[in-house]
């Protein structure tokens, strides 16, 4: 059986075949507390920040051994994860907004709906 990394319990999880291949992602059958969208814009933002991080070892190593080439390549690389950071970063920002802007609108939409089909007091 193929197995899957567990991004609730940092796990490795075994799946059956005919389960999705996607990693595992935390939810509740009654309740979502960040959509799968959202949670994957995370991951990217997460995993972009961590190779730009790593990169800043493998700049100093290629410092070290005199290879500006290697160098520059890394820095490039670089470069292209802070670019995909600040990218993702904006989404999902805007994303929530967008999100809590329609939540807002709804409960408007109900509030006023509630009132209306009260009585007036007179």
């Amino acid at each position: 059986m193929p197995k899957h990394y567990g991004k609730t319990t940092g796990k490795t999880q075994q799946t059956k075949s005919n389960e999705s291949k996607k990693p595992n992602r935390p939810s509740d059958e009654k309740m979502e507390l960040v959509s799968d969208k959202h949670y994957d814009i995370v991951s990217v933002l997460f995993h972009a920040m961590q190779a730009a991080e790593t990169l800043n070892q493998y700049i100093e190593d290629a410092e070290e051994q005199g290879d500006d080439e290697l160098c520059d390549f890394f820095e490039e690389v670089q470069q292209e994860q802070n670019r995909l950071v600040t990218r993702a970063q904006q989404l999902l920002a805007s994303r929530i907004s967008r999100g809590s802007m329609m939540e807002e609108s709804r409960d408007d939409m109900r509030d006023r709906s509630s009132r209306r089909s009260q009585p007036s007091a007179r």
